[in-house]
């Protein structure tokens, strides 16, 4: 801290998982707030919490940060109502990390709550943020689907990361399932989008799949989805296969599509590999194009010529 002032050029300060103490940045903040060439500021894995909120609020305010990372430090969303009230007076934001930081307590009231408010109106009006991680936020359904149809308007954005975010469900609802197809429906600047569903997380239901692929048909800027892992069956699969394959015939946009554990049959492989096949446009996907599914005749022939399109795993 006492180098801080003498280090007047300093452009990024990445202390990630530095074991800063909340005390211990307090001691930084004067320091850092009057660090006018910073734009760059990463203090994931720290203890810093609600009480260090104000002076990242000020630098925010300055207009001087474009990288801000809080990612899994102790502040909850006390702080992050000071961070976003900051955000709603800057410009110079470009990328923004708050994964790991509950939104909510509980999914006891289905009202939108005070901080998913504010970072709704973020979210609608900021004119720069470009890269936005809210990962393991664990938003109440009413305030998840408050901030999917806040990106859905969004202009700037074109990386997000969304995954893991419902409270008390174990599959997004109708409710979250309709506002993630608007959000594929009508954005036109997200070329990247993360949705996880990890083991002991929430999964996607086969019906809002379902949906998301029908409406990725009309998409025109999406260039990779990776929809994480989901430990679907065999048969729950089936019902995606005629959604995906005129997904892979009628979007010529997404160059990549990510998954893992998606059980898909071998007749379900080969029609979706003729839906590759007929593209105008390469699609990077996972079917298990490995050594562990050679003796299934029809999917290797099928999938000859394209193993650079077909990721493998087991």
């Amino acid at each position: 801290a006492t180098s801080l002032p003498h280090l007047t050029k300093l452009e990024e300060l990445d202390l990630n998982e530095s074991s800063l103490s909340a005390s211990a940045f307090t001691e930084m903040e004067d320091a850092l707030v009057n660090l006018s060439s910073l734009t760059y500021l990463n203090l994931m894995y720290n203890d810093i919490d609600d009480s260090n909120a104000h002076a990242i609020a000020k630098m925010m305010e300055m207009n001087r940060i474009r990288s801000l990372n809080v990612s899994s430090t102790n502040m909850t969303k006390d702080g992050l109502i000071i961070l976003f009230h900051a955000l709603e007076h800057n410009t110079s934001l470009r990328e923004l990390n708050v994964s790991g930081i509950a939104f909510d307590d509980s999914d006891d009231d289905d009202t939108v709550s005070d901080v998913a408010e504010i970072f709704a109106k973020v979210i609608t009006g900021h004119p720069h943020l470009d890269f936005l991680n809210v990962e393991n936020c664990f938003f109440k359904t009413s305030n998840f689907c408050r901030f999917l149809y806040a990106l859905r308007s969004n202009i700037s954005i074109t990386f997000a990361v969304i995954g893991n975010n419902v409270l008390g469900c174990d599959e997004f609802d109708e409710d979250v399932a309709c506002a993630l197809a608007e959000l594929v429906s009508h954005n036109k600047t997200l070329t990247y989008l993360r949705i996880d569903g990890n083991d002991g997380y929430i999964n996607m239901s086969i019906a809002c799949a379902e949906r998301l692929f029908y409406v990725l048909q009309g998409n025109t800027t999406l260039e990779e989805l990776d929809l994480g892992d989901h430990h679907w069956t065999t048969e729950q699969c089936k019902r995606l296969v005629t959604p995906l394959v005129s997904l892979l015939q009628k979007n010529t946009t997404l160059c990549k599509l990510s998954f893992t554990h998606f059980y898909f049959s071998s007749d379900s492989k080969v029609e979706i590999i003729r839906g590759i096949q007929s593209r105008k446009a390469p699609l990077v996907m996972p079917l298990a194009y490995s050594e562990h599914h050679t003796s299934d005749t029809a999917f290797v022939q099928a999938a000859s010529g394209l193993e650079q399109h077909l990721v493998v795993w087991a």
